[in-house]
């Protein structure tokens, strides 16, 4: 589910909910960088970066990834229980290209002197340009030892220390000067106690976009004129 409205300038917002064995096909995106925050079980990122890096790991509860604008990737759920993951985009709507769809939009001869095939080779492949998404995988995840070890693309927002807490919350951060991949988006992992308050702030050079991912708050802005909206956000509201 992506979420892009009237509102929204240079963001938007996406749920990736993947059953067990689902795959999110590999694709990329032509206009926005991503940020992804997974919420629940493991997931698995493979991204044929630049400069002929590839880079694959796993993603687990409370822990981010990034992906840059252009690059190919796919996000795997290797999980028994269905992963969600939030991914926030650079950009209200994002234009994003699936691999399937791309090679749909090739001729037989075309695919067969890239891959140095015969174009009959490629006649009896059933493709289309219209993507597939999310798919199935049939055998079991391809996961090597090294995705378990750090890499640039990946963040472990919640085992870092907050820089900011108090006995009514905490608030860590994913930002440049702590994830140097990042520029231009960046994300606050924030929690409030029932006793607890953000104070009343603003961000000169900055929208922000947030989802609810536990719990129960209210929420009141002020506009540029001195009137206030206030509103009640529960788990799943932005």
């Amino acid at each position: 589910m992506r979420y892009s409205g009237s509102l929204l300038q240079n963001l938007s917002i996406e749920r990736l909910n993947l059953s067990p064995s689902s795959v999110r096909e590999p694709h990329w995106l032509a206009n926005a960088n991503e940020l992804a925050y997974c919420l629940c079980e493991t997931v698995l990122v493979s991204i044929p970066d630049t400069g002929n890096v590839f880079s694959t790991f796993v993603i687990g509860s409370g822990q981010m990834f990034h992906v840059e604008s252009g690059s190919l990737h796919h996000i795997e759920n290797i999980s028994n229980e269905e992963a969600e993951t939030i991914i926030c985009f650079r950009h209200e709507n994002p234009q994003d290209f699936a691999l399937s769809a791309s090679m749909g939009a090739m001729k037989d001869a075309v695919l067969g002197n890239t891959y140095d095939h015969h174009s009959d080779d490629w006649s009896n492949i059933t493709r289309n340009t219209q993507p597939k998404y999310i798919v199935q995988r049939k055998e079991k995840p391809h996961v090597l030892s090294t995705a378990y070890f750090s890499d640039s693309h990946k963040y472990d927002i919640e085992n870092m220390k907050p820089p900011v807490a108090s006995d009514v919350g905490s608030n860590r951060t994913a930002r440049n000067q702590f994830w140097p991949a990042l520029h231009n988006i960046s994300m606050y992992s924030l929690r409030v106690e029932d006793t607890g308050m953000r104070e009343a702030h603003w961000h000169p050079e900055a929208a922000e976009l947030g989802y609810v991912a536990e719990g129960e708050g209210r929420m009141t802005i002020m506009d540029p004129d001195g009137s206030t909206d206030a509103y009640v956000l529960k788990k799943g509201d932005m």
